[in-house]
């Protein structure tokens, strides 16, 4: 039940076309699970910064490996937003900077670091 708001958003993007709905979940699932293994909520997931590493790598280069098998999801998702995308737009770049919000997130709590209230909002706003 934790995530049936967020889910249920997902399916009414169904209203906004098969395509657009597929590549949201996928791109949702995809985030849920690098969030997921770097709170260390995903027990099947040994190394989770490793976990997190082989898929930013992988979209960094382009190469994907299959291995770990969510990141077909990020593959999917980037390829489906890259054929929609506008001048400017970069969904790697995109995928890359959330990743990195969380990271930066992952390092804060290991290391317990306390954030004041303006670099919070700052990274907030650079992983969402």
């Amino acid at each position: 039940i934790k995530y049936a708001r967020g889910v249920g958003g997902m399916y009414l993007l169904t209203t906004y076309g098969w395509e657009m709905s597929q590549m949201g979940r996928a791109a949702f699932f995809f985030f849920r699970n690098i969030d997921d293994a770097l709170d260390q909520d995903r027990k099947d997931i040994k190394d989770p910064l490793s976990h997190v590493l082989k898929c930013r790598q992988q979209i960094l280069s382009g190469e994907f490996m299959g291995e770990p098998q969510i990141v077909n999801l990020a593959k999917f998702a980037i390829n489906r937003l890259q054929r929609r995308a506008k001048l400017g737009d970069d969904p790697k770049q995109d995928f890359v900077s959330g990743i990195d919000g969380m990271l930066f997130d992952y390092d804060r709590a290991r290391q317990r670091r306390i954030l004041t209230a303006s670099k919070l909002k700052h990274c907030y706003r650079n992983t969402f």
